[in-house]
């Protein structure tokens, strides 16, 4: 499978405490197969090329950071998944197609801390 593959982010304070991060991956994804058949004397009786493509597959994420102290962070953030698997088939050998694409969303909440030994 072939892949090119970039991503952007930008991160804005609002405040000295408060972060917005905005983001955005980028994706094409490019796969073929090819599929012989051989009859017993390896004389080859068929020849297939099977392929597929995703062309400009955006998957955008968003957070907010709030910093509690210098220690303490609390976060929410929001991306949407994609990940192809057209390199795998289904179907009858005689008619493969490729999977369909994971596509999804994912929510996140979270504490993030730092716990310093006194001394």
């Amino acid at each position: 499978m072939a892949r090119s593959r970039g991503s952007a982010r930008a991160e804005l304070e609002a405040s000295d405490e408060l972060r917005f991060v905005l983001g955005d991956r980028y994706g094409s994804y490019k796969y073929s197969s090819i599929t012989e058949v051989y009859q017993v004397d390896g004389m080859l009786t068929s020849r297939s090329v099977t392929g597929y493509e995703d062309r400009d597959i955006f998957t955008p994420y968003a957070a907010v950071v709030y910093d509690l102290s210098d220690d303490w962070t609390v976060y929410a953030s929001l991306m949407d998944i994609y990940k192809a698997q057209a390199n795998y088939l289904s179907g009858l050998p005689e008619t493969p197609r490729p999977l369909d694409p994971i596509t999804g969303r994912n929510y996140e909440l979270g504490v993030k801390g730092c716990c310093r030994a006194a001394g």
